[in-house]
């Protein structure tokens, strides 16, 4: 029984951890997850889609790394920055507020959101340019 707290804590804990880390890749996670659904409508195996899904989930965050390497103008590359942070914070906040209006907190509920969208957000965004150019 004295086992039980810490082991459901630590469950707890990893999974809050797949969700946020789930939200910060949304763009290729949702790609991904289109492209195995699609796959399977289709007729494929469920193997089949999930080599699919997970296909399409790297092919765009190849394409995002490979376009954010390659483009010369300083512009273009802030925008597939955040063609990738802005879904990454998006559903951060989302998560963030699901998970507040289950604990019962109301009143912190807005500013909790956008302060870990803004976050994850922002790592999304750096994750996607953190790597080494030529």
């Amino acid at each position: 029984m004295a086992l039980t707290l810490p082991l459901a804590l630590i469950g707890i804990g990893v999974f809050l951890w797949l969700l946020f880390a789930a939200a910060a890749q949304a763009l290729p996670l949702f790609a991904g997850l289109w492209a195995g659904f699609a796959a399977s409508h289709a007729g494929a195996s469920g193997g089949t889609a999930l080599l699919i899904g997970v296909a399409a989930f790297m092919a765009v965050i190849a394409l995002g790394r490979a376009l954010t390497a390659l483009l010369p103008m300083r512009g273009a590359r802030i925008g597939i920055i955040l063609l990738f942070a802005l879904p990454a914070a998006a559903a951060t906040g989302s998560v963030v507020a699901t998970l507040g209006q289950a604990a019962g907190i109301d009143h912190w509920l807005v500013a909790l959101a956008v302060i870990a969208a803004a976050i994850i957000g922002g790592n999304s965004g750096r994750r996607s340019i953190d790597q080494p150019h030529s």
